[in-house]
């Protein structure tokens, strides 16, 4: 699927949509007089890299969301200046959805809905349902409730209301379970 020509297309085109953005970015904050710590740049699929290169354009951004970012396969063979890193931002939140962790910890892809982190984000939005997720080292220790530490685990919040937290190290993993159906979150209302 990322190997075909549209994938490669699309991606040199997301790259130009994010010097764009960046361009945007820097044109609210020299006339609107806006700052850059207080833009959140959203992206799904291909959308999260544009945000990740506005985000290096853009001293001082304050926020990336990328909903399962597009073309990982492809991305990981790249260089990290070309897709969404920690670093594009004063706080980056990674939802991945299109990746299924089984009992192995493997990741089997496709099965799980590449969309379905446009409704999981919605939902964070306009309901007062929390996505309570955990931090753990690895899916099958999450399953297992062998999160450290074990009496009281880490735990953040995805979606929106998802703040950054101080002390983790970048890339630290945190899994959660949904419901089937709307609005999907296990978590307080």
């Amino acid at each position: 699927m990322y190997n075909n020509f549209p994938f490669v297309l699309a991606y040199r085109n997301a790259r130009i949509v994010g010097i764009k953005v960046a361009e945007f970015m820097k044109f609210t904050v020299n006339h609107a007089r806006a700052s850059p710590e207080t833009f959140h740049c959203i992206g799904h699929s291909l959308g999260s890299h544009v945000c990740g290169q506005a985000g290096r354009l853009t001293s001082n951004l304050g926020r990336i969301t990328g909903l399962d970012p597009g073309g990982i396969s492809k991305f990981l063979r790249l260089k990290p200046n070309i897709r969404l890193r920690y670093k594009d931002a004063n706080y980056v939140d990674v939802i991945h959805t299109s990746d299924i962790f089984s009992v192995q910890t493997s990741i089997d892809e496709g099965l799980c809905n590449h969309y379905i982190v446009l409704s999981y984000f919605k939902y964070s939005i306009m309901n007062n349902c929390r996505f309570i997720a955990t931090k753990c080292g690895n899916f099958l220790s999450y399953k297992q409730n062998q999160c450290s530490p074990f009496d009281h685990p880490i735990t953040a919040e995805m979606g929106f209301r998802s703040k950054k937290m101080t002390g983790l190290p970048p890339k630290s993993k945190f899994f959660l379970e949904t419901l089937e159906f709307p609005p999907y979150c296990k978590g307080e209302k």
